[in-house]
Parts: structure tokens; sequence; C-alpha cells
């Protein structure tokens, strides 16, 4: 299977959630809980890291190599996403990045799948900021944490220049802690798929059917017709034929409108593309089973689009070396 995600989605928080998250980001940021068993690493990045985003410039100081680092911070800037993103997207694993962070601040690295609070946790919100409280356990963190973007930035901001001590949480990939939230409340986050819309504007969604008005105007007119073949079918019949005939003559008259308005008009001047980074989001999933014929046009055809790929993916369950070597 090959996919392609052009730009990663936007985070889209509301406002409270967002406070309310940033609020507990920085209060678990000034703790000031020892940990001896934790090593802590350097501060700084360093030199020549200055003019990198702060999701990227402590990577340098980690041992990654500066050009991957900065060729991932260019591509950030010109596609308006986060730098870790963008790093994933040249294929650095997420795995490495949370060890290297967790490396870089001091805190713990969660390695293995705990239970989270079962008491006052909103998965909605946990899984917009990354941050969530763990049960309590035989270890010394009580949360977990896997920020990104803005929430990331500022997690590392505050550990470059204040003295916050230690962490009371534990730094994970995105991966693990989106099953962590899974296995958590996996009922809920069906639920909230499958009825989401209808709670959060009734008027979108269909679930509930017609609406009583709907149902008036149909039982009406089902017993108005009903009463008129029943009393004057003549007539009845006659005004049917006109209201469909109404109908028809308003679609065909539309057309011709539409055709008419097609004629007269005139081709605009060509608009400027859009810069990279305000175009859309899309993700082009392509399944692939026993079809290596097809695959260099298939190849070809994906290289042919003109969009700003931030990612491809390929299945390494069934590796496929043509593939791997094109992309």
């Amino acid at each position: 299977m090959v996919q392609l995600n052009l730009r990663p989605p936007p985070m889209l928080l509301d406002d409270g959630i967002e406070d309310r998250a940033l609020l507990d980001l920085r209060r678990a940021a000034a703790g000031t809980r020892r940990d001896a068993a934790v090593p802590t690493g350097p501060r700084d990045p360093s030199p020549g890291a200055d003019d990198l985003p702060p999701e990227l410039a402590f990577l340098v100081a980690q041992g990654v190599a500066p050009a991957l680092v900065r060729r991932a911070a260019r591509i950030a800037a010109e596609l308006g996403t986060p730098g870790e993103d963008a790093l994933f997207g040249l294929g650095f694993p997420d795995e490495r990045y949370g060890r290297l962070l967790a490396r870089h601040l001091g805190a713990p690295y969660l390695r293995r799948p705990l239970a989270l609070a079962r008491e006052g946790l909103d998965v909605a919100a946990a899984a917009a900021v990354g941050w969530a409280r763990l049960a309590p356990h035989r270890g010394r963190v009580g949360n977990v944490c896997a920020p990104r973007g803005d929430k990331l930035r500022l997690l590392l901001d505050r550990h470059r220049f204040e003295d916050v001590g230690s962490y009371d949480f534990a730094i994970t990939t995105r991966r693990r802690f989106e099953a962590l939230l899974r296995r958590h409340d996996a009922a809920g986050l069906g639920e909230r798929a499958a009825s989401g819309l209808a709670g959060w504007d009734a008027a979108l969604s269909a679930r509930g059917g017609a609406t009583p008005a709907q149902l008036g105007a149909a039982l009406g007119l089902v017993a108005a017709l009903a009463l008129g073949v029943a009393v004057a079918p003549g007539p009845t019949a006659l005004a049917a034929s006109a209201a469909l005939f109404c109908v028809f003559a308003a679609a065909v008259a539309q057309r011709l409108v539409v055709v008419a308005a097609s004629a007269a008009r005139t081709a605009p001047p060509p608009l400027a593309p859009l810069p990279d980074r305000d175009l859309p989001v899309y993700t082009l999933v392509v399944p692939l089973f026993r079809e290596t014929r097809v695959l260099p046009r298939l190849v070809r055809a994906l290289d042919a689009i003109d969009y700003p790929a931030l990612c491809r993916k390929r299945n390494k369950r069934h590796p496929m070396r043509y593939l791997r070597n094109r992309l």
C-alpha cells in the first residue's frame, strides 16, 4: 500500500479546551519533583542551531545530522507545518524522536503501555493537546505527554529558558498515545465518531429523520390528493399534470439560462497559484495487491502530481524494491 500525505492536517481545538490544556502543560513543566534515576539532557542546542525552530533545534545537540534537520526546517517553513511533522515526512522515526526529546528534557520515556486515569479524563481534550493523567502505578510519573505543534514549542522554550527541575510526566510517541486513548475509551470514541455530527449540529445530520413540519406537509399533500381523487378525479388529474409540467418547465428553463450565461461569459484572468502553505490537505491511499505490472505507471502518475508531498509511506510487511527506490 502506498500512502501520500499532502501536508499534515491542522489541529483544531476548542478555545476552552486549549486554554485548559496549556495550563496543565505549564503546571507540569513547572513541577519540582526530583527523579535521580533520570539523567538530565543538555539544556541548549548546539551552536549554529539558533535559526532552527525549537522542535528541531535540540536534535542537533542529540547527534542528528544537521543537514537533515535543516531540510526539515526548510520544508516546514515552506508548507507552514510543525517542524516535527516535516521531519517525520522525511522518514525520521517518531520513536527515535520521542526518545531524543525525553533525553533532552531529562524526562522518562514511556516504553510500555500503561493505564490512564479512570476519573476526570476528557478523551477529546487529551487527544487534542497530547496530555493525559496515568492511573496509579509503580513508576514515579503521574502523566504521559505526546506534545505537538505549539504545545511542543512551549515545553521546549520553558525547558531552555527556565529552571523547571524534573518533570512529572513521561514522553511517548503520538501513535502510542493515541493507542492508550483508544484502549481507555474505545466505546466513547466509537460513539463520538458515529454520532458526533448530530450532537454538534443536528441540522446537518439525518439521524433524527424528517422534521414534524416536513411530515405534516407530506401528510397534507397525500390527504389532499386522496380527497381530490375521491371527489373530483378529472380536475385532480389535470391539476397534478399542470404541477408536474411546471416542475419540468422550470428545469428546462434553468438549463437554457445556464447555457446562455456560459456562452456570454468572458474568461476570467488567470489566478496566481497559491503558496504551498495555503493549499488544502489531501491524503492519497493507493492499495496494491499483485499488481507489479502496473507499478511503474502508477509511480510515474504519483510523481507527476504537482502538489507538495510531505510524507510517503509504504507497507513494511510487503516491501517492493522498485517502489522503495522510486519513492
